[in-house]
């Protein structure tokens, strides 16, 4: 399997980081405040308000999406396997099992 450049993983979490950061500090523009999970400053997870949309109706706010198996292309594998491999190490959280 084709290693992934060294340091692309690292990159990749810290511009998500970014980006995670800009969006809290942007206006609610594309959801509404409370619509997806969050942790709470003691640490515990409030669910979001997809989980409970159209419960009534036996509906979930999450389309179903068919299944088709296929095998994905050996760059694909590396990359996710590179992922795997810093979130396991080095790029570990101490709740990351926890919610996962």
């Amino acid at each position: 399997m084709k290693k992934v450049h060294e340091g692309y993983t690292q990159k990749v979490v810290l511009e998500m980081t970014r980006a995670e950061i800009k969006s809290k500090n942007s206006k609610n523009v594309y959801t509404p405040m409370g619509a997806f999970d969050c942790e709470l400053n003691d640490g515990t997870m409030a669910e979001g308000s997809w989980r409970k949309d159209n419960i009534n109706q036996n509906q979930t706010s999450m389309f179903n999406l068919k299944k088709i198996p296929r095998k994905s292309p050996s760059n694909a594998q590396a990359i996710r396997e590179e992922f795997s491999e810093y979130f396991m190490t080095s790029g570990r959280i101490p709740w990351q099992n926890n919610r996962a």
